[in-house]
């Protein structure tokens, strides 16, 4: 039987992999696609939990500042990531702590 992989050394080649995603999108964007399947493979594989906002769940691109646009909606509390790419969205809810006076 083979020995269990820690979930923190997991965990960190997920990250490297989604690092190494990002800095190759401008250069070459299929190469940046394969590493993100690869670290959302190895991720669902070890049951490790992986950043919402680095990256597309439809067509897998890494996010950077020329495929994320990110709004604000304070009425509803919730920060709208869209993907320029494919278009989907994603809504995360967030609360504002209270001031005390």
């Amino acid at each position: 039987m083979k020995p269990k992989t820690p979930k923190t050394k997991v965990t960190q080649d997920a990250q490297d992999l989604l690092e190494h995603a990002k800095h190759a999108w401008p250069h070459d964007p299929e190469k940046a696609v394969r590493l993100v399947k690869k670290a959302r493979r190895l991720a669902m594989k070890h049951r490790v939990h992986l950043d919402a906002k680095s990256f597309c769940r439809k067509c897998h691109v890494p996010f950077a500042s020329d495929t994320l646009l990110v709004r604000q909606n304070r009425r509803t509390q919730t920060v709208l990531y869209a993907c320029r790419k494919c278009n989907t969205t994603r809504r995360i809810p967030y609360k504002r702590k209270p001031i005390h006076a």
